[in-house]
């Protein structure tokens, strides 16, 4: 992508990626076109082949955002704060903002998705890689700190089962639901069933 040089340029940009994510909440990525970009944005098809070679450049731009954006979700947080919490409150709060992510960016989430299985651009699909195991890690790092309230024998393992449990249930309710779930009762009845899991080991998810 052409990186814009003007603020007038820079505002252009973003109607595009931002006219492409709103597509994407009712479109799959593969039907997606400049032709709607453009009857969406209001920006000239010229301006858009000026910054984009094709959809595909569209689309790598916004994957981009969307990766800096949630990445920089989790790795802002207040740490001296965070440790001051109950497993319970850090839960939540982990839930509640992975939620978030998952509503605000359902399209592009469905579209990565599909993709990351699918794409036979070697880079596209590295760049997902990463990102995936970022997040894990990122989480996993957050949910050690509150190691001293698990009583799972294999801390580890049990906060990737956390991680798989919710990235599943979340993707299954929001991403590829109908867009009418309740999200404060998705979240309550994941960190329930989470802090179970990693409080009582005998509990089995």
């Amino acid at each position: 992508m052409r990186q814009p040089q003007q603020k007038r340029s820079a505002d252009t940009l973003e109607r595009v990626i931002q006219s492409a994510e709103r597509l994407l909440r009712e479109v799959h990525a593969e039907d997606l076109t400049i032709a709607q970009v453009v009857a969406d944005s209001g920006v000239s098809v010229g301006s858009i082949y000026a910054r984009f070679a094709d959809k595909d450049g569209v689309f790598a731009e916004l994957v981009s955002r969307f990766m800096r954006t949630t990445l920089a979700t989790f790795q802002s947080l207040d740490i001296e704060r965070w440790q001051e919490l109950t497993l319970r409150e850090a839960l939540t709060e982990l839930v509640q903002k992975t939620t978030a992510i998952y509503a605000r960016h359902r399209g592009v989430i469905r579209a990565i998705s599909l993709r990351a299985r699918l794409t036979r651009t070697p880079h596209l699909k590295a760049a997902i890689d990463q990102y995936n195991q970022q997040v894990a890690s990122d989480l996993h790092d957050l949910l050690m700190m509150h190691v001293g309230s698990f009583r799972h024998p294999d801390p580890d393992e049990a906060i990737q089962t956390c991680i798989d449990v919710m990235s599943t249930t979340l993707r299954d309710r929001i991403v590829l639901g109908d867009g009418s779930v309740d999200e404060a009762q998705v979240v309550q009845r994941i960190v329930d069933l989470l802090l179970r899991f990693l409080t009582n080991p005998v509990d089995h998810l």
